[in-house]
């Protein structure tokens, strides 16, 4: 434990320091996921690439870099909720940068979920979704009910938003516990079991600390 302690401190001293500039590299990825997705389409669309195997690849380890993002957004919360002071650091190192977190997340959501539905139809002209076994075809349902669903997160992740939605901010945001499900679903279909097992996690972390904060409440009073 004292390693895991020590540890967490090490890389809290690293990376604070360089909240700017971590800060920034975060914003260059956003545009360089943008571009690159419409690159992409663009090479596709000329017929520059042809192969739809490659595309669905590329949007299964975007799908799982989404995934890491999406946990990233989600431990801050749990950990101030839990009050366990040896995992303080980590919600320190992440506080920072987890509106980027978010920005990313649902960018390369975007290029996962084009890569896997609209980009094969693309380029193949005789792919037809009605072939889809039925778990597939949920798996996709669900995966895009979840980005719609963490929309109108990626549009309120700015200043001028949070001006102008005042209190509705944080009632807007805690969308991201009803996409939590559809993710869950969207993930089990296809047997990622492990996935959907962190985010069950998850909630149950957020679950026992607001039970624990609402008992240590009660006795208080």
């Amino acid at each position: 434990m004292k390693f895991f302690t020590n540890l967490l401190a090490t890389l809290q001293r690293q990376v604070l320091p360089r909240r700017v500039l971590i800060t920034r590299v975060l914003k260059i990825s956003e545009w360089a996921v943008l571009i690159g997705y419409f690159v992409i389409w663009g090479m596709y669309s000329s017929g520059q690439l042809k192969s739809v195997s490659l595309l669905l690849d590329m949007g299964r380890k975007l799908g799982t870099a989404a995934f890491i993002f999406y946990v990233l957004t989600l431990l801050p919360s749990m950990i101030r909720r839990l009050k366990y002071p040896q995992l303080f650091p980590i919600m320190s190192m992440l506080l920072p940068f987890r509106r980027q977190f978010g920005v990313l997340m649902f960018l390369v959501a975007f290029a996962h979920q084009g890569f896997t539905t609209m980009l094969p139809y693309l380029v193949q002209i005789d792919f037809d979704y009605s072939k889809f076994q039925p778990l597939l075809l949920a798996h996709h349902i669900t995966g895009f009910i979840a980005w719609w669903l963490l929309f109108p997160l990626w549009l309120t992740s700015n200043d001028l938003a949070i001006k102008y939605t005042g209190k509705w901010w944080k009632r807007i945001h805690k969308l991201t516990y009803v996409a939590i499900f559809s993710i869950m679903a969207h993930l089990v279909l296809v047997e990622h079991w492990l996935y959907a097992v962190v985010l069950v996690g998850i909630l149950a972390g957020n679950g026992w600390g607001l039970l624990r904060n609402q008992n240590f409440t009660s006795v208080r009073q």
